[in-house]
């Protein structure tokens, strides 16, 4: 069966990569968000949708807790800008480049899982899918699924908010692994070779 885990999975509905299969093809999988007012706005916009289960937690390092910075809820800022989060508060306010944009963010403590912990918890040992949008910590996630065997069939990652040097040292593990990968416009999409023409997908 096709399975999908897909990390920053955000309000399920903007700018979603997913969405469209999942809801058309009754897609089963984990999605997992770390923020609690989107955590929840995500099960709504599932709400009806059979084979989704939902955690809310940031993934890292360790089991425990984690800080993300975010943009106030009620940040005079465009509504782009309320989907950001990251453990980085620089990358924020990099991307709100404008005078006074430190003032609309702030700290939230979240639950933490390491990828391995995530997916033992939710019994799902090979996922098929790993989706990951996480706001510049996406070559850690990978690197992490990578170090505990962790083999995905397709990995899809947003590369546009990870330094080259980062980028380079991912796709070298992902060689290292057997993946084949291109970039498709933010994104790159990683595959093992064998499974390219595979697809439990009707």
């Amino acid at each position: 069966m096709f399975t999908f885990v897909q990390i920053g999975a955000n309000d399920g509905l903007t700018i979603d990569p997913l969405r469209d299969l999942v809801t058309k093809h009754k897609l089963h999988g984990l999605l997992v968000e770390p923020l609690p007012d989107l955590f929840e706005k995500l099960k709504k916009n599932y709400t009806g949708q059979p084979g989704l289960t939902f955690d809310r937690c940031a993934i890292g390092p360790t089991n425990g807790e984690g800080v993300l910075y975010r943009v106030k809820t009620d940040a005079p800022v465009p509504a782009w800008a309320q989907l950001l989060a990251s453990f980085n508060r620089a990358h924020l306010t990099q991307k709100l480049d404008f005078p006074g944009a430190d003032a609309h963010i702030e700290a939230v403590t979240v639950p933490m899982l390491t990828v391995q912990s995530l997916l033992k918890k939710h019994g799902l040992s090979d996922p098929t899918l790993l989706q990951i949008d996480t706001e510049g910590f996406d070559a850690e996630i990978v690197r992490m699924t990578l170090e505990n065997g962790i083999r995905p069939r397709i990995i899809q990652y947003e590369h546009e908010h990870i330094r080259l040097p980062e980028r380079t040292a991912c796709k070298s593990r992902l060689l290292a692994a057997g993946y084949t990968f291109v970039d498709v416009g933010l994104d790159t999409i990683a595959m093992l070779p064998d499974q390219k023409k595979r697809s439990d997908i009707d």
